[in-house]
Formats: C-alpha cells, sequence, structure tokens
C-alpha cells in the first residue's frame, strides 16, 4: 500500500492575510523559520502563497519591503491536493512544475502543507527503517527460534 500526503504533511500551519505588509510576512517567516506562508482573504479563503523564494527578486529593489502588500508578492493559483493523494503523485506534481510545496484542504478547508522537507523527513524514514533491518543479526535470531532457513 502506497503512502499517502495524510501521513506526511505539516498540519500546524502559519497563515497570512494578503492585506498583510511584506515587513510583517517576512518576520513570520523568519521568527517561525518557515518558507511558505499560505495566504488568505478577510473571510479565510485560500487566495495564493507567500514563499521565501518570492523575496528575492523584490529584495534588490527595496531591502525593506516597504510599501507593499502580501497580495503583491504572493503566487496564485496554489496547488492544492486532497490528504489521501498518494506522496508519489505529489512528488511528480512538485517536480512538474518545479515547486517546493503543495497545500493540503479537503472540502475546502486548508488542513495543511507538505513541503520538500516533509518529503525528506519520509524519505529518511524509510531509508532508516530498511538500514535497521540490514543490521539485524539473524544468526542470533536463528539461535532463539526466531528464524529459520534451508540452504541447498
Amino acid at each position: 500500500m502506497e503512502t499517502t500526503v495524510n501521513r506526511v504533511y505539516t498540519r500546524n500551519i502559519i497563515k497570512i492575510l494578503e492585506t498583510e505588509d511584506l515587513v510583517n510576512a517576512d518576520e513570520i517567516m523568519n521568527n517561525h523559520n518557515i518558507r511558505h506562508l499560505p495566504v488568505v482573504d478577510k473571510d479565510n479563503y485560500l487566495v495564493g502563497l507567500l514563499s521565501k523564494s518570492d523575496f528575492n527578486a523584490l529584495r534588490y529593489m527595496n531591502s525593506r519591503f516597504k510599501g507593499f502588500k502580501v497580495k503583491d508578492l504572493m503566487s496564485s493559483p496554489v496547488k492544492v491536493v486532497n490528504p489521501s493523494t498518494k506522496v508519489s503523485d505529489v512528488a511528480d506534481l512538485m517536480m512538474a512544475h518545479k515547486i517546493s510545496c503543495v497545500l493540503i484542504a479537503k472540502d475546502d478547508e486548508l488542513m495543511g502543507i507538505l513541503t520538500t522537507d516533509d518529503l525528506l523527513r519520509l524519505l529518511l524514514s524509510l531509508t532508516s527503517s530498511q538500514e535497521r533491518l540490514g543490521e539485524i543479526d539473524l544468526a542470533s535470531l536463528a539461535d532463539e527460534g526466531w528464524v529459520s532457513a534451508t540452504f541447498n
């Protein structure tokens, strides 16, 4: 059975209003050590996504981001998937669109975010599990009656 997004996405997300100043958005990202902020309107409806990478071009024009609002820089529309979506499908989507996150929603309710960091954590946990299996001493398990093998 293939892993679904529900197993790996980040649930505790921080959102920002589209009318907030970019200075505030930058502070939130820095204070919470995050690279993506879902952007909502006054009715809490998802309207975009603000990423740290979005700041790069603007940084050359105005290092303090004064006078700009989140809606001036956010990306829209945003890629959104259901929690039951297969991780492999999301990885394909992210690679095809060269994006580093997707938002998770169900019935128009924003539930979380899946980032490349989440996918790397999953890969690391799977790799660690396989390595642990490789480290099992089969001879001692056989001595204890847990493993039996016949060789011809």
